[in-house]
């Protein structure tokens, strides 16, 4: 919650549209303080609720779910220190809890097997209610979903670069079963489709890799490429991520979505950083990332690359948990 001290001058201000005088120091008296002091009470403590339903992913009420409840206060009298009362309950499927004469509410949910959630609302109103009324805060209808904790996963991975010679398809990454050998019994992929990812480009009328420049200054990119997905019995689906940092993006993908995927996946030359996707391929799911593609001069002309990278999950569940 903010330092309410941070609002004091406009508090002190308020007093002049509550019809408390500002009274130069010396003549100040203790009525006047107490009517200043009542109206910055009646500013940041207020009435708060908050309630609803405590589910897990699929909507199911979950029982025994340990709330830690956290209430503040703002003392006009001593403004940089917040007054705390914590407490501790146990609810099953719903919570309900009240406080008068509150500034803040924080109620954190905890449940063995699930990701801990917060819940906070805040009375605090920015102009003084009339005299003896005070702010309502009520957040009744919540839905509280917490997540299972799963148990990371070590995935299988596949790197290479991909290209596309002029004249030719562009070469596969392989995805058969060989490499998850090494992880998984046999019998258990052993209906995992010879898949692959495929990189294709524009292609001029000789069969050459088109090009070109947004400006005259860029280095030239291959236009219309794509990851191309179709024969791998199950697709892509782009993924964005809040997260910069590498092992912060592989925490956020942990995982795959159960729908959605697509055959092809647009790229992107022009961008400045690698673009990340799930991937199912056959029955096992994964994520990866691609680097923008670019041309090079081969042996037969130009060409186009790109560097891919492909993480499945052996055990066919959609769980990327990994532990970095």
């Amino acid at each position: 919650m903010p330092n309410p001290a941070h609002l004091l001058p406009r508090a002190v201000a308020l007093t002049v549209a509550l019809g408390l005088a500002v009274l130069p120091a010396a003549g100040q008296d203790a009525d006047h303080g107490r009517q200043v002091s009542d109206a910055m009470d009646r500013m940041f403590n207020g009435s708060i609720v908050v309630g609803g339903a405590i589910t897990d992913p699929d909507g199911r009420p979950l029982a025994d779910v340990l709330l830690v409840i956290e209430t503040g206060r703002f003392d006009p009298t001593q403004p940089s220190l917040r007054q705390v009362e914590r407490r501790r309950e146990t609810v099953t499927g719903a919570f309900r809890f009240a406080c008068d004469e509150c500034s803040d509410v924080r109620i954190r949910f905890i449940k063995e097997g699930y990701h801990s959630e917060v819940v906070a609302a805040e009375a605090r109103t920015t102009d003084a209610p009339p005299e003896d009324e005070r702010p309502v805060v009520t957040k009744s209808r919540l839905q509280v979903e917490m997540q299972p904790v799963v148990a990371p996963v070590e995935l299988v991975t596949y790197r290479g670069h991909l290209t596309v010679e002029e004249g030719g398809e562009g070469e596969v990454l392989p995805l058969g079963d060989a490499e998850l050998r090494r992880a998984v019994p046999l019998e258990v992929v052993k209906d995992l489709p010879v898949a692959f990812v495929r990189l294709q480009a524009g292609l001029d009328g000789d069969g050459g890799v088109r090009v070109k420049k947004d400006r005259p200054t860029d280095l030239a990119h291959p236009v219309d490429p794509v990851l191309d997905f179709s024969a791998a019995d199950g697709g892509v689906v782009p993924y964005e991520p809040e997260a910069h940092r590498i092992e912060e993006i592989e925490r956020e993908m942990s995982e795959a979505p159960a729908e959605g995927y697509q055959a092809r996946l647009e790229l992107d030359p022009s961008r400045d950083r690698p673009l990340y996707f799930y991937c199912r391929i056959g029955p096992f799911y994964g994520k990866g990332k691609v680097l923008p593609p670019a041309v090079e001069r081969g042996s037969f002309g130009r060409r186009a690359t790109a560097m891919v990278e492909i993480r499945l999950n052996p055990d066919r569940s959609r769980n990327l948990e990994t532990v970095e």
